[in-house]
């Protein structure tokens, strides 16, 4: 998939799915499912990559192709990542960890880079840099030194140091010719224009491409290692597709922070289920799960298990984090 036709690609595998019905060969539907989650992920459309990867494992498990689960679990680590699921996207990783023995050089070359990514939505910066430094580049394939380049640039434009940035990206161009990579790449240049001064008109030019053009997943790395990159587009034509993007990812403290609305269809109760909602009210006033349960006449371990599946489609961790976000729906 050319960089400008990521989208396009998205909606052409979508019509043709409809055919998957006739189509018998499991290699075959596996490919597909891998293509268009492959899209999926890249255009930071994370919740149909889940589905998507899912379907694909299974199917994988199901006619014994091993290596359509390994690459699979890549691609479903990678969107739990971009959707701040962060438990489920660990244990993916770990799934696949445990499958090393008979994963191949390319599978177990892009766990590092989700494992990057994982560091980065985690906001421990520097377990992602030492990630990247192990990383010894000569005889590997150009993308994949492409992205490790592209992650070492942005990482390092974000911490400030703009001189290891830029040696980052120079260097054999063959290696930026790939999706990721360029768009890393060019992530990395906006993040080192902001760091110099704000974001100008070519900055808001490169973001608004790779909005539009579909690798919205690089934007997401980006403002996650440097927040600040958000706030810099507030008043400009970036800023609605970027508000969407931050929703997806469902970055809501950097969306605050930079002063972003958060629309209201994608705010946090609109994604539970009826008595999820109960519990949330519920947990947001402080109440323990025995509380819950006493008070919605369910059992302890029933609350527990709402509480969990809450936590998982909110993306946080504690009942801090899932209190905090009930503000996002009384936002204007």
């Amino acid at each position: 998939m050319a960089l400008v036709y990521v989208r396009d690609s998205v909606v052409q595998l979508e019509l043709a799915k409809e055919f998957m019905s006739k189509i018998a060969d499991p290699f075959v539907r596996t490919s597909f499912l891998h293509r268009l989650a492959y899209g999926y992920l890249l255009s930071a459309q994370y919740e149909q990559a889940v589905s998507t990867t899912s379907d694909a494992i299974t199917e994988g498990r199901e006619t014994g192709l091993q290596f359509v689960i390994d690459y699979d679990l890549l691609q479903q680590a990678g969107a739990y990542v971009g959707m701040r699921r962060l438990r489920q996207a660990q244990r993916s990783i770990d799934e696949l960890q445990r499958r090393a023995s008979a994963a191949s050089h390319f599978v177990l070359t892009n766990l590092v880079i989700q494992r990057v990514r994982l560091a980065i939505a985690s906001g421990d910066m520097e377990r992602a840099r030492i990630l990247l430094a192990t990383q010894a580049l000569a005889g590997e394939r150009p993308a994949f030194c492409g992205e490790v380049r592209g992650y070492r640039a942005i990482l390092a434009a974000a911490l400030g140091d703009i001189d290891r940035a830029l040696d980052a990206l120079r260097g054999d161009e063959g290696a930026f010719e790939f999706v990721e990579s360029r768009a890393l790449r060019q992530v990395a240049r906006t993040i080192i224009e902001a760091r110099l001064g704000n974001i100008g008109r070519e900055g808001l030019e490169t973001l608004r491409s790779l909005l539009d053009g579909g690798d919205a997943d690089a934007v997401v790395a980006g403002y996650r290692a440097y927040p600040e990159l958000a706030s810099q587009v507030v008043g400009t034509d970036v800023q609605l597709p970027l508000t969407r993007l931050l929703s997806r990812s469902r970055d809501f403290d950097i969306a605050r922070a930079a002063g972003l609305t958060v629309p209201r269809e994608l705010r946090p109760r609109q994604r539970l289920s009826a008595r999820e909602l109960e519990v949330y009210e519920l947990l947001i006033q402080g109440r323990a799960n025995h509380e819950i349960a006493k008070t919605l006449f369910i059992s302890a371990s029933t609350a527990k298990v709402h509480v969990r599946h809450i936590f998982e489609k909110l993306g946080v961790h504690s009942r801090a984090e899932a209190a905090r976000m009930a503000g996002l729906d009384d936002s204007s």
